[in-house]
């Protein structure tokens, strides 16, 4: 497979270098989930990897689930390994509380700057999504685990090497059942409780209770050295919510520029994101105990 990494206005990111450099890392520490890359050429920005002959996952089973677990497991394993340190923070990574609100802010000032006229969107913003955000933004702080501050980073010994956008959406099923894990462009060390979330909230996922308690369960175990991660991740999970619902927004930043982005897309991109805020006020009015 030939995969081309063209380059983006305003984004610095080495994402061919990113992703070579991780599949290599792991192939060469026996995590073979990953592609082999069999050739990189920076000049042209492409790197060829080995074909995976595999299916999409579009009714995941529990041992699919099992499978990212134990992936998980393996990255998680190798965080004092050789080079592991060498590796930057994951894509958009947050390692406080404050960080992913200054992310969340970002995208919606961003959206609240277009130049196209779109009440529907700019109402929705100012009437719904503002008043949520400073709502959850103030919830999470009271929320967060004693002893750390809504701004304070993650201790290092608690991140994890993470593939910043792992799921179904991101694997494919060989015939043996084994899976194998595809775009690792934005790999990098974050904080579990991001992966963890972002698993639950990805609008590409679509994971039953039993599905989503079981992995809940599963990733608590890997990352059971860090005392404050179930507290930490009930407390961020509004607030990862909410930066995917700006995220599915994004339709929204190419409309003029972009003829194949239909105001019917939109239109549906903007439900996800009432129905996301919707999920996220529900969790702070239940007030979870577990997850």
């Amino acid at each position: 497979m030939l995969k081309c990494y063209p380059a983006i206005v305003g984004d610095g990111r080495d994402r061919l270098d990113t992703e070579t450099r991780a599949c290599s890392f792991l192939r060469s520490k026996g995590v073979d989930e990953v592609a082999v890359v069999a050739s990189v050429n920076e000049t042209n920005q492409v790197a060829a990897f080995e074909w995976i002959e595999g299916e999409r996952l579009d009714v995941p089973r529990l041992d699919d689930l099992a499978q990212l677990v134990e992936f998980v497991g393996q990255l998680d394993s190798l965080r004092q390994a050789e080079p592991a340190q060498t590796f930057a923070p994951a894509s958009e990574a947050c390692f406080s509380g404050q960080e992913i609100c200054r992310q969340i802010r970002f995208r919606r000032d961003r959206l609240g700057r277009l130049a196209i006229e779109c009440g529907e969107l700019f109402s929705y913003l100012r009437q719904d999504f503002d008043p949520l955000f400073a709502r959850v933004c103030n919830w999470a702080q009271h929320q967060w685990p004693h002893g750390q501050t809504f701004d304070d980073e993650l201790p290092v010994q608690h991140r994890t090497l993470s593939a910043s956008d792992l799921g179904f959406h991101n694997a494919l099923r060989e015939k043996s059942g084994m899976l194998r894990v595809i775009d690792l462009e934005y790999f990098g060390w974050d904080d579990p409780v991001k992966l963890a979330s972002d698993f639950c909230w990805h609008p590409g996922m679509t994971l039953d209770q039993q599905m989503r308690d079981k992995w809940i369960h599963a990733v608590t175990d890997i990352f059971a050295r860090d005392k404050s991660f179930t507290a930490r991740l009930r407390a961020a999970h509004p607030l990862y919510g909410l930066r995917w619902a700006m995220i599915v927004l994004n339709p929204f930043l190419t409309f003029q520029h972009s003829s194949s982005i239909s105001t019917e897309v939109l239109r549906s991109q903007l439900e996800k994101s009432v129905g996301l805020c919707r999920c996220a006020t529900l969790w702070i009015e239940n007030e979870p105990t577990s997850f």
